[in-house]
């Protein structure tokens, strides 16, 4: 009973949390439909402009439905909307003809309900700009509007995010939305007696802000570092023979040889890979705990997502105007809303870190730990976590881990198959990208260029940023230095462009070499692993963001574990490397 009572506990808070959520939801709907007066902006401007307002009750906006706005006074926009039995799903701020229109400052926005109001500030409403026509340019510094006056024509408008965006309550959504899962937690810990000790806390601590902010992450991993060296200094135990502190320690000063870094700023994500040698060096982690608490994250986080998701779908019609087929057309815009709540909220890596749970949920069923019943749950919810956010690359790597996972064969053959599909999808991906991801084709593009100027040392570690931003590369390629770019997307292409062919050559060579000299080539988890990664590394730079290359250090030490006894928090046998 107990080994399925995770089941019930998050089925049951599923179907609470839908509930809860859609009764907020239905509240938000009525006051839209039966309390909405109008709008108020007040804005700043040295030149008059025929400010009118666009709505529309479903995606396409009409002359039918314009509003002038009412004279309140100076530097006040305000528009009244009509009585309607319909939501207002959008609307739009046109700025009239006048080209020599000055720059315009939205100072806040306020939604004018029967009995209160919403105020909007100007860093939100800015950041809240949904769309913009090619007459006008932001300076999303000063958060100023700026006018084409060469754009033909000339039409200035401006398109804000759905009214449903600006009504919500963030942290009241969120509450509403958690805390069926929060009592799921409570309840797990009272049913399995769980008791952690302090470096049970810092990891469960560590798990819980993957998908928080970064400065969290890092904090974590420094109270893990300082316990580390506070247990190897009281017991005068120095550096336990954990290989990956030296896999670390080697790849991090490879990076600053090879990368010739400008200043410490250049650096700055790379000294995580020395916390996480410090921490493999001073402390023995327990891989089984590890996996459960991991494991057990990613079914609630999964779930709320589910929730979410469910939630918004049902829902979508009546704020946004659109059927399930419209969300899908336009994904990556919506599926951010569902994931609006967290503040790190990437899919792709998201997607990835709930895939590495699969190898932890199929070690602890053979290790008769956890029940097929909770295996099947947690895959459901990851792959519907896929599904909601329509993560391409995160289905290719879940099938790679589901058939690895599924058929056992030796090292060597799973090290052949593996390449050798690998390869083909690689191949596929780098001569197909244009037409599969015209985006990410371009920053490749940018990236070939800047390459085959330095391509045996590169531009320096650190530098994509600036590099892939130059207008003598954007031009070459673009035509326009005004496309937003950071790193290249692909983290094989960033090597390149950072540390050249020679640099890559040796990190890669360097790394082999580790694996056969620890014989963990032969630890099937980490092989699949290290080709799940492999596959991310062809979308995402993911070593140039800070949270992906905590989490996947995390990832590889744990994996890198072998299994050991405790007994009242005192460890009884010695700790090997596999």
């Amino acid at each position: 009973m107990k080994k399925n009572a995770l089941i019930y506990l998050v089925l049951i808070g599923i179907l609470f949390s839908v509930a809860s959520t859609s009764q907020y939801l239905n509240s938000i709907k009525q006051k839209l439909t039966n309390d909405l007066v109008g709008l108020r902006f007040v804005y700043e401007s040295d030149s008059l402009f025929d400010g009118s307002l666009l709505y529309t009750y479903d995606q396409k906006f009409s002359s039918l439905k314009t509003l002038r706005s009412s004279k309140l006074e100076e530097n006040i926009l305000f528009y009244k909307f009509p009585k309607s039995d319909s939501i207002v799903k959008k609307f739009r701020l046109d700025f009239g003809n006048n080209s020599n229109i000055k720059p315009i400052k939205i100072k806040a926005l306020y939604l004018i309900f029967n009995n209160d109001e919403i105020h909007i500030s100007e860093n939100e409403l800015f950041a809240k700009f949904y769309n913009i026509s090619p007459s006008i340019k932001l300076n999303k510094k000063d958060n100023v509007i700026n006018f084409r006056a060469e754009a033909v024509p000339f039409d200035p408008y401006i398109i804000f995010q759905p009214m449903i965006e600006f009504t919500i309550n963030k942290w009241s959504y969120i509450s509403i939305l958690l805390t069926p899962f929060l009592i799921i937690v409570l309840i797990i810990f009272r049913i399995k007696k769980i008791k952690p000790d302090i470096l049970d806390v810092f990891l469960i601590l560590f798990i819980l802000c993957i998908p928080l902010k970064i400065a969290w992450t890092t904090f974590f991993t420094l109270l893990l570092c300082i316990y580390g060296l506070y247990v190897t200094i009281s017991k005068k135990q120095f550096f336990n023979k954990n290989k990956s502190s030296y896999f670390y320690l080697g790849l991090f000063f490879l990076l600053i040889l090879l990368g010739k870094p400008d200043n410490f700023s250049d650096i700055d994500m790379q000294f995580s890979l020395l916390f996480w040698a410090i921490i493999s060096a001073t402390l023995y982690l327990p891989k089984v705990k590890i996996y459960k608490y991991y494991s057990t994250f990613f079914i609630l986080l999964n779930s709320i997502i589910l929730v979410s998701g469910i939630t918004f779908l049902l829902w979508f019609n009546d704020f946004y105007g659109l059927e399930i087929i419209d969300y899908y057309q336009n994904v990556k815009n919506y599926s951010r809303d569902i994931r609006g709540w967290l503040y790190y909220s990437h899919a792709a890596f998201l997607s990835f870190f709930g895939i590495v749970g699969v190898l932890f949920m199929d070690y602890l069923y053979r290790k008769k730990l956890v029940s097929m019943g909770v295996v099947i749950l947690y895959h459901t919810l990851l792959i519907s976590f896929i599904i909601i956010t329509a993560t391409r690359i995160g289905i290719i790597v879940y099938l790679v881990f589901l058939m690895n996972t599924l058929v056992k064969v030796d090292f060597k053959k799973r090290l052949a198959i593996n390449s050798l599909i690998y390869i083909v999808f690689a191949s596929f991906l780098f001569m197909n990208i244009q037409e599969t991801d015209r985006s990410r084709s371009k920053l490749w593009a940018v990236t070939y260029e800047a390459i085959k100027d330095k391509p045996l040392f590169g531009h320096g570690i650190g530098n994509s940023n600036e590099v892939l931003h130059s207008k003598y590369y954007t031009d070459k390629i673009i035509g326009s230095p005004d496309v937003e770019l950071n790193h290249s997307h692909n983290q094989f292409l960033t090597f390149f462009l950072e540390i050249g062919f020679l640099g890559s050559s040796i990190i890669f060579i360097s790394f082999i070499y580790f694996l056969f000299k620890t014989k963990l080539y032969k630890n099937e988890q980490l092989i699949i692993f290290m080709f799940g990664l492999g596959y991310l590394f062809l979308t995402e730079s993911a070593l140039q963001t800070s949270k992906p290359l905590y989490v996947i250090c995390f990832i590889f030490l744990i994996i890198t574990v072998n299994d050991y006894q405790t007994k009242d928090n005192k460890i009884t046998t010695k700790f090997k490397t596999p």
